[in-house]
């Protein structure tokens, strides 16, 4: 991987994109690392594996929840049944 700093970046872009295309390119400030210029492969490859591995929000698990009953209706319930509960039961 090749290093440059942004003055160089802003100098040799079309350099930088082609080289960006067989690998990453760090882009530098104060020998920092700020930025990396990566092919749309890389980046597309990226973005589908941040994409597995993200958990649900409860926004995105209701929003399904509500597709679901769209599809299926309304679901019947079973009307409560009381249940006997033995710790408050004299023994």
């Amino acid at each position: 991987m090749n290093k440059w700093k942004i003055s160089e970046a802003k100098a040799k872009l079309s350099e930088i994109i082609e080289c960006g295309h067989r690998e990453p390119q760090i882009i530098v400030n104060r020998d920092k690392p700020v930025a990396v210029l990566v092919s749309i492969e890389d980046f597309t490859k990226f973005e589908e594996l941040q994409q597995k591995s993200r958990k649900p929000s409860v926004r995105d698990l209701l929003l399904e929840l509500r597709k679901i009953n769209q599809q299926e209706g309304d679901l019947e319930l079973r009307p409560r049944q009381d249940r006997l509960v033995s710790l408050l039961e004299d023994e």
